[in-house]
């Protein structure tokens, strides 16, 4: 597979709609990196706390 030009990456980005899994896996993120240091929570833990919080099963989708 050819690399991509730094032109084509860019017009890749600007069409990319974000998914509502998207949109949850940055919010799990967001949430795992405003931990304290020693937080005993993981990304897993904080997903499940989201998804009560949230009424569904918090199943953690894409964790990287």
């Amino acid at each position: 597979m050819a690399a991509m030009t730094l032109k084509q990456i860019e017009e890749k980005v600007r069409s990319h709609v974000i998914t509502p899994a998207e949109k949850r896996a940055q919010r799990v993120s967001l949430a795992v990196g405003l931990q304290p240091y020693k937080s005993a929570l993981t990304r897993e833990e904080i997903s499940s706390l989201m998804g009560e919080i949230e009424g569904h099963d918090g199943a953690a989708t894409n964790h990287r």
